[in-house]
């Protein structure tokens, strides 16, 4: 029994304790095999992201090339300091909306995860054992984070959950890379409290901080691990304090959710590996049109209407109707399953601006109609896993087709086979890095467990 003057362990210093004793031999099986498919889809969407405006424009910014180190920018020849590594490979990795996402936190927590490990792995010589369980670890905080701020309530104050989570659990996972003590853990939670930042201000114009704040989740996670590692300290009381995170990033906190179930339930599990390069909100609606097409063989000159049913209660803007950014396509519901119809895909191709602009895609686009349904917003609020949407296409001849969905494809309800991962990892690697290259890098993550040194994967992440 405890005496009154037995403190009660705060928040920060559960987490903290959790994942300093976390081994490689506590997650079960299934959790490992998950941790490295994971972990290969974010060195893919890394690889391909290099090759966009934002990430060529964050690599040039003159602060970020200042100085040396020895830590690898994914898709590149380029070494950095860890902390500007992971930072550019955390842009990399979000550059096009393609990394994974939790939709119980409304995260993209392996865009900011890998990314931090990787730069401290390739500062300490981390084993691949290790990754397994600084990324594991990192899930598990960073969701816990997203989940306990009430994401909903988060996100009407202007917060974007990804850029204020994310350095909670990239302390944590390349805390865990570095070998910090359960104490400079706690500590790393601290100071990543005073990194905690994002908005969603970049919805109204498109602007590239969208996918900075990946990046910055990584590289702030990275610094508040090494601070504290040589002795900087932060609050244990960050999540509950009186100017605490729960406090002031949200209304309507749930703290319990910081620490419920952990060990027991693992968030890596819960995340959805991306099979669209857009907002996840859209890919049930997606995988059900692109399912009807390959039924039915209709294409979209036959289409007279399309209605889509969605959880969303926010009226959609006319850029939805007429994107000029690729932001904007990839947010809209209309442009998505317009542009869909055509390419019978949603990757990043799919949002350049010559598709935004192409006048028989934006003939379908009006055809397009959004109509909320209370609900499918009902059984999103008792499932938060659950995205439901459903599909009704009217064709000229006059045939229609109705489906409807709960699940996005590779939800927690709904998971793709490990080979629709592989493929798509080397549909986006190859043409950055070889088919060989890619083939012999896919065998080394989905063996993660048996690479001694995570330099060892350096080589392959170069262009």
């Amino acid at each position: 029994m405890k005496s009154e003057n037995q403190k009660h362990p705060q928040f920060a210093e559960v987490l903290a304790n959790y994942a300093a004793g976390l081994r490689y031999e506590d997650i079960p099986e299934q959790v490992r095999e998950r941790a490295k498919e994971v972990f290969l889809d974010t060195i893919g969407v890394a690889l391909n992201g290099a090759s966009s405006e934002w990430a060529g424009i964050a690599r040039s910014a003159r602060t970020v090339r200042a100085g040396s180190g020895e830590s690898s920018v994914i898709g590149t020849r380029l070494k950095v300091s860890p902390t500007n590594a992971a930072l550019l490979n955390g842009v990399a990795a979000h550059a096009f909306d393609f990394d994974d996402v939790h939709n119980e936190s409304i995260t993209h927590p392996a865009g900011v995860l890998v990314p931090a490990i990787l730069a401290a792995a390739e500062d300490s010589g981390a084993s691949g054992k290790s990754a397994i369980v600084a990324l594991t670890a990192g899930f598990d905080v960073l969701t816990r984070v997203g989940m306990a701020l009430e994401p909903l309530n988060h996100r009407k104050r202007g917060f974007h959950p990804t850029g204020t989570c994310g350095p909670f659990g990239a302390a944590i996972a390349s805390g865990l890379v570095l070998g910090l003590s359960e104490k400079q853990l706690v500590w790393s939670l601290g100071v990543a409290g005073s990194c905690a930042s994002g908005l969603m201000e970049y919805w109204q114009d498109g602007a590239m901080t969208k996918r900075l704040q990946a990046g910055l989740g990584a590289c702030h996670g990275v610094l508040a691990a090494s601070l504290s590692e040589a002795g900087f300290t932060g609050p244990a009381s960050v999540f509950e304090g009186q100017s605490g995170v729960l406090g002031a990033y949200t209304d309507g906190a749930k703290p319990e959710r910081l620490t419920a179930n952990l060990g027991t339930i693992f968030e890596i599990e819960n995340t959805q590996i991306k099979l669209f390069a857009c907002r996840s909100g859209l890919h049930t609606a997606l995988a059900i049109i692109l399912q009807m097409i390959r039924e039915h063989g209709f294409g979209p000159q036959e289409i007279e209407e399309i209605t889509v049913g969605h959880m969303r209660q926010e009226r959609m803007s006319e850029k939805a109707f007429r994107p000029n950014t690729t932001l904007d396509g990839q947010l809209s519901l209309p442009y998505s399953i317009a542009v869909a119809c055509f390419d019978k895909a949603a990757g990043p191709s799919q949002y350049t601006p010559e598709k935004l602009h192409n006048p028989e895609i934006l003939d379908l686009v009006q055809r397009v109609k959004p109509v909320f349904k209370q609900e499918f917003f009902d059984f999103y609020k008792r499932d938060e896993k659950a995205l439901p949407s459903s599909v009704e296409v009217v064709l000229k001849d006059g045939r229609r087709f109705y489906e409807r969905q709960d699940f996005p494809p590779d939800g927690p309800n709904n998971r793709r086979t490990r080979q629709e991962i592989v493929d798509k990892f080397r549909g986006l690697a190859d043409p950055v890095i070889s088919p060989q290259r890619a083939a012999e890098l896919a065998t080394a993550v989905l063996s993660l467990e048996n690479v001694a040194d995570l330099r060892e994967l350096s080589a392959y992440l170069q262009a």
